[in-house]
């Protein structure tokens, strides 16, 4: 799965985390390891794959975990 991963802070960043979660399944926690640069932003692509089954909705939550 591929996502957008921007740097809203005024330094550049490295070694961020990025994680995922489908549904109320288990969190997939992977790292991006930069450096991003302030203002910029970049493809992260999970090494672990998604595998969405059965029919329906399902809700995916992806989110960043950088302390400070």
């Amino acid at each position: 799965m591929k996502v957008k991963v921007r740097n809203n802070g005024l330094t550049a960043q490295s070694n961020i985390p990025v994680a995922y979660r489908l549904d109320n399944g288990t969190t997939v926690s992977e790292t991006l390891t930069g450096p991003l640069a302030s203002g910029v932003t970049t493809d992260f692509i999970f090494s672990t794959p998604l595998t969405i089954s059965g029919l329906g909705n399902h809700v995916l939550k992806v989110w960043t975990a950088l302390s400070g």
